[in-house]
């Protein structure tokens, strides 16, 4: 984590992507007493139709995250990020002495082959790298869009995704059970 006396965000990550890349939630409004309708996935334009992303859908997922965490723990537990930095320092050890070990057995390019015992999934690879127009833009145009960028004049990737903590993923992503069953066993 940057040594900037600052508190510098994400925390941790979720899955958000809106369709860029063809990547989203998928997600299913069946309930036909509100509007739903019965989603059959095998279809691709219902795929496409019940798709979508952000922080409007992965706020809510965290927050019920944080509600497992409250009902195991007895009551609320307030601000979390503490406790994430706590676990991670325990999981993976100081940032200037880190647990090389665990960070590559944690290292989510691992897919399914990443530890059971990891609470969070260190994300390496990617970035947030965004379209855009304007200042901070590659190629710069005001009609045309670009990607994030460092730089208007080159492409120079804004946030990518590092070894431990990052802009783009902060401690990475989460295993939920681990982190609820694991979230009492350090002092934040």
């Amino acid at each position: 984590m940057p040594g900037d006396g600052k508190r510098d965000l994400p925390d941790v990550s979720l899955f958000a992507s809106n369709g860029f890349y063809f990547q989203a939630i998928a997600f299913c409004m069946s309930d036909t007493h509100h509007g739903g309708t019965s989603c059959n996935y095998s279809v691709p334009a219902d795929a496409v139709s019940n798709s979508s992303g952000g922080t409007s859908f992965t706020a809510p997922q965290f927050a019920s995250i944080q509600a497992l965490i409250n009902q195991k723990a007895g009551g609320p537990q307030g601000n979390p990020a503490p406790t994430f930095y706590a676990l991670y320092k325990a999981e993976f050890g100081l940032s200037s002495k880190p647990n090389s070990a665990n960070l590559t057995a944690c290292n989510a390019t691992l897919g399914n082959k990443v530890s059971s015992a990891c609470i969070f999934h260190d994300v390496t690879m990617g970035n947030n790298d965004v379209p855009c127009l304007g200042p901070n833009c590659f190629p710069q145009s005001a009609t045309e869009l670009g990607v994030l960028s460092k730089s208007n004049t080159a492409l120079q990737v804004a946030y990518p995704a590092t070894k431990g903590w990052d802009f783009t993923s902060g401690l990475g992503s989460v295993n939920v059970t681990n982190l609820v069953n694991m979230w009492s066993s350090v002092t934040p």
